[in-house]
């Protein structure tokens, strides 16, 4: 999972980082999290504690999402925001049931996620 630095297209739609967040979600593993974030990476959100989740505790929180689908909402390309960050609108389901939903802004480093802030 080895991702070129971002430049700045009109739309970052197909760029295969988010593919790879969204397939995280998916099938959580402390390798994927490894490939994919940089060693420091952070992941804050308003359910999460203040400081936020790293590493073990991140895994952890993915793992309690297992039996859901993490997906991007159909119809609303993946953007890049002025300060290259990735934005995805993302839908959280348990079969039919609609579970969550939000926007997750991924700041990347290198062509790896140093930083996710959820917005739900």
């Amino acid at each position: 999972m080895s991702h070129p630095s971002i430049t700045p297209p009109a739309t970052a739609a197909a760029h295969p980082l988010v593919a790879d967040y969204i397939s995280l979600h998916n099938e959580p593993s402390a390798e994927g999290i490894a490939a994919l974030f940089t060693p420091d990476f952070v992941v804050m959100g308003s359910t999460l504690p203040p400081e936020g989740l790293r590493g073990e505790a991140y895994l952890g929180f993915l793992q309690s999402l297992k039996g859901t689908a993490f997906t991007q909402d159909a119809d609303t390309p993946v953007e890049l925001t002025e300060d290259k960050r990735l934005v995805l609108r993302w839908t959280l389901r348990n079969g039919e049931t609609r579970l969550a939903g939000g926007v997750d802004y991924l700041s990347v480093d290198g062509g790896r996620i140093s930083k996710v802030v959820g917005v739900y």
